[in-house]
């Protein structure tokens, strides 16, 4: 069994592959390790406040922070290849998926970006306190709020040639 350390503060998420462990701290920094030695074999540096959550998706790291900012980085290089801006408070949460990232945040919305491009083509607007974690299936998002609410979004229109939009279509509220 390994421990990794390397981190100057709290671990908040990490991610995992065949091969390696992504952490992401308030320290604001990704480390890469190594599964098999326990070596940190990348330090993803950039964001300016602490990193809240994170996902790989296909040879991308995709961050969010509380910096307020989302960052795409090659997995391989640690290198940021865009920077994603719009929310008004940090990131909380994200999901990516089919080429979208999906965030959540504290300025009680949630955005959907595509990777390729970084362009925002849909706010979800209508939780009455921060969001703090979301999961895509099957074309709904599902988002779950401070304000004691789990609410279900219709993204099914939402795909690599969708434009830029700013409301959908709430399906239902559970909660308060």
């Amino acid at each position: 069994m390994h421990v990794f350390k390397g981190h100057k503060n709290i671990v908040n998420c990490i991610d995992v592959t065949d091969t390696d462990i992504f952490s992401g701290s308030w320290d604001m920094t990704v480390i890469q390790w190594s599964r098999a030695t326990g070596d940190a074999v990348n330090v993803f540096q950039g964001h300016t406040d602490g990193v809240q959550c994170l996902q790989l998706y296909e040879e991308c790291l995709i961050t969010g922070s509380m910096d307020k900012t989302l960052r795409i980085w090659n997995s391989k290089t640690a290198k940021t290849l865009r920077v994603l801006r719009g929310h008004q408070g940090g990131i909380e949460c994200l999901h990516v998926v089919n080429k979208l990232c999906f965030s959540g945040s504290y300025d009680k919305t949630i955005r959907c970006f595509k990777i390729e491009t970084g362009e925002c083509i849909s706010i979800f607007e209508g939780h009455t306190d921060g969001v703090y974690c979301l999961k895509y299936l099957n074309g709904f998002l599902y988002s779950g709020s401070g304000d004691k609410s789990i609410r279900v979004w219709d993204a099914r229109e939402l795909g690599e040639t969708a434009k830029p939009e700013s409301k959908w279509k709430k399906l239902c509220c559970c909660g308060a």
